[in-house]
């Protein structure tokens, strides 16, 4: 693409590139007519040449010979179907330090719609210039396509049974097979080691890790996308997540996923915004109206999309794949357009721990810092550990010089070459769709039960949470995967075995808690084991007992009399007479300046969750000169009285204000913990004044004003909504 010159115009060319873009379908007229204003005669059809539409200057009758009196009739025209497409360089022919190229195509007519953004194709046309300048610098080229077609055979086809109205129109995907490729895989599939023959020919340069590699080979495979009568629908992509040491191959085998999937697009985390990886807006070059753009998921509508350095995307970047790893759409709402995007993509991430290794003694959340409602999201989540062994360390050491002999490919005979993996890959993702038998049925209730009663502590009724529904859905797709390898139409016993196996494999890895040895979904789900739950409970318990214990031997009457008096009365509140509770105290829980930091972590471990289980609304403090408002948090899964612990975001909870700038002596407390904690909503350090303004039993609008500005403008407001009455997220900026 980029070798292409001012030579080359007016002649026929072919190039290879991706689909980045294609526009509406635009009518085109190819034949005009037009009609005399003074006798009414019409005109023969005149062909249109480019868009160039050539006018009679006078009326063709010969009676007549009027001069500029022929306009065009619309409704006898003769339009066809124009589209332009925006092909780019693909990744592996961009030159190092080079950006991508592009060029528009024009298709007419059967062309139209033949490909769609993130197709691959190779496209034959002339190269043609506009007639017209588009600036004074330059004109426009285009190609003015006349055959397209599937740019590689060594990707896999993309699976699309529920689109076959399209299928029929766009570029034809599927791999060529004639009689004996297809007598060739039929044999294949039948050998009892297709399995393993498969594993062993992904990737067959990085060493080991089997169990990975087997993950990856259902994740090609995948699973049957349900569409049920009443609208649900279940995805059949299976997503992966890969964490592990620096120098452990994670990026080399996305990359080989990457070369693998039909319509994959590679990207990294660091690099990727939010709008980079759904849709943005633009403006169309053609008609300019304000166009959606897709991002990387939307490109890999059908395929799969690597990212890697999953670990420092940027949390709005990564809040946008909650609704694509589930849903499998991208919802936009930007610019007056209103659009549900399909994303139906697997997801293949790396992602790296902090601090360059990872630590085993804590949870998989605590290494990489992702939220948990993202990792609950991934089938299987491998852990990649680089540990020290002479025996192992020798084996990879010769097999790395193994693939530098110029006989390195003898070693690897057994396995299939790329070609026939693609091509067998793409018949089965295409032709074979299992359905789940009963015997099969039956093995993943079972399997499902018992997984889920091997959860429990021993000598205590609490038992812990080894599986979920998410995890049943990912057996399932597993299972069918595991079906397809063998061309198979029925899931068999068999194939839920292995299922399991792979997932145990997976969990033990990422869910095990170190602390008992078990497996703990809750590691994954909220980051914190139930041992680790339940040895804060009673470490809270004990603390508050020592406190009680405290309050006795000193004798402080009043304070055991103020918190015994709270026990009873909070229950007492009716909340259909007194809708709001809002609770006034003196020193602040949640502070975030260096003034009084910490000062009532004893009194928040004995009231707070008191105040989360009655649904306080608002909870006002003073004692620090400054103004801050909190997002709704509490502490209580951790109830544990030190600075290291954050809070959570929760529903439940109160508003936390410090509100102790009214006017001092003293002066106002400038000094704040940097950097600011999440939790923090907003913190200023100025005089001011509040007003909370409740509305009804369901709203109340708060406003907080800077003195100093002389003017009643709210410096910080918020709309409250009644935790017992309205209880819907009014924080949506804070993302624990």
């Amino acid at each position: 693409m980029r070798n292409l010159n001012p030579s080359d115009i007016e002649k026929m060319i072919s190039l290879k590139g991706m689909i980045i873009r294609s526009s509406s379908i635009i009518p085109e007229i190819r034949e005009a007519v037009f009609r005399c204003l003074v006798c009414g005669y019409f005109s023969d059809p005149i062909i249109v040449d480019r868009g160039k539409i050539s006018e009679p200057p006078t009326c063709l009758k010969q009676e007549c010979l009027a001069k500029n009196s022929m306009t065009l009739v619309h409704n006898r025209c003769r339009f066809a179907d124009k589209q332009i497409v925006r092909l780019q360089e693909t990744p592996d022919e961009i030159p190092e330090g080079g950006t991508p190229h592009t060029v528009s195509l024009l298709l007419h007519d059967k062309l139209v719609d033949n490909g769609k953004p993130g197709d691959r194709i190779e496209v034959t046309g002339i190269y043609r210039a506009m007639t017209v300048r588009v600036g004074p610098a330059h004109r426009t080229t285009y190609i003015d396509c006349l055959h397209i077609k599937k740019a590689s055979k060594t990707r896999m086809a993309a699976e699309d049974p529920m689109d076959v109205d399209n299928s029929l129109r766009r570029v034809d995907e599927d791999v060529e097979l004639d009689e004996e490729k297809l007598k060739k895989f039929e044999e294949l599939s039948k050998q009892p080691d297709i399995y393993e023959k498969l594993a062993r020919s992904l990737a067959p340069n990085i060493w080991e890790l089997d169990d990975v590699k087997k993950g990856l080979l259902c994740q090609l495979f995948g699973g049957n996308a349900l569409n049920l009568a009443s609208g649900a629908n279940f995805r059949g992509d299976i997503n992966i997540l890969l964490v592990g040491d620096p120098g452990t191959s994670k990026s080399q085998l996305l990359q080989y996923i990457h070369k693998l999937s039909p319509r994959g697009i590679y990207t990294s985390g660091r690099g990727s915004s939010a709008v980079g990886l759904t849709a943005y807006v633009a403006k169309d070059p053609e008609t300019g109206e304000t166009v959606l753009e897709s991002g990387a998921l939307v490109l890999s509508d059908r395929g799969i999309c690597c990212i890697d350095e999953f670990d420092k995307m940027s949390d709005s970047a990564r809040s946008m794949l909650h609704e694509v790893m589930e849903q499998q759409t991208v919802s936009i709402a930007k610019a007056g357009i209103i659009a549900s995007l399909n994303a139906r993509t697997s997801v293949l991430a790396c992602a790296n721990p902090s601090g360059s290794r990872y630590n085993p003694r804590l949870s998989v959340i605590e290494n990489i810092h992702l939220p948990p409602t993202l990792l609950s999201r991934f089938d299987l989540i491998y852990l990649i550990l680089d540990k020290p062994d002479e025996q192992t360390d020798r084996r990879l050491a010769k097999h790395i010089v193994a693939l530098h002999f110029e006989n390195a490919e003898s070693a690897q005979e057994e396995a299939l070459d790329i070609t026939t993996l693609t091509s067998y890959v793409s018949y089965a993702r295409k032709n074979i769709h299992p359905k789940l038998s009963d015997e099969a049925a039956e093995e993943l209730t079972r399997g499902y039960v018992e997984l889920r009663k091997a959860g429990k502590f021993a000598g205590s009724s609490k038992k812990v949470i080894t599986a979920t529904p998410r995890q049943i859905e990912s057996l399932i797709r597993l299972s069918e995967a595991l079906a397809r390898m063998r061309f198979s139409e029925w899931v068999e016993k068999h194939d839920v075995d292995e299922a399991f196996r792979l997932l145990r494999v997976a969990m033990q890895q990422s869910a095990t808690d170190h602390a008992t040895g078990t497996i703990d979904m809750d590691l994954i789900n909220t980051g914190v084991s139930a041992s680790e739950r339940m040895r804060r409970d009673i470490l809270a318990s004990s603390i508050r007992d020592i406190t009680l214990e405290k309050m006795q031997i000193g004798g402080s009457a009043m304070r055991l009399s103020e918190y015994s008096w709270l026990e009873e009365e909070f229950p007492k509140v009716n909340r259909s007479e007194t809708p709001w509770l809002i609770v006034l105290n003196h020193s602040p829980w949640y502070n975030s300046y260096d003034y009084h930091y910490m000062e009532g972590e004893t009194m928040r471990v004995m009231y707070e969750p008191w105040f989360v289980k009655n649904k306080v609304d608002v909870v006002f403090s003073g004692h620090v000169h400054a103004y801050e408002r909190s997002e709704r948090i509490s502490n209580i899964a951790y109830t544990v009285v030190n600075g290291i612990c954050s809070p959570v975001k929760d529903q439940s909870a109160p508003v936390y204000i410090t509100i102790g700038d009214g006017g001092n002596i003293e002066g106002l407390a400038t000094k704040m913990t940097e950097p600011q904690p999440k939790y923090s909503a907003y913190r200023e350090a100025s005089f001011g004044h509040a007003i909370f303004s409740i509305k009804n039993r369901t709203h109340a609008h708060y406003g907080w004003h800077r003195n100093q500005d002389g003017y009643a403008v709210e410096a910080d407001t918020m709309w409250f909504y009644n935790r017992f009455w309205h209880p819907v997220d009014d924080s949506p900026s804070f993302d624990s």
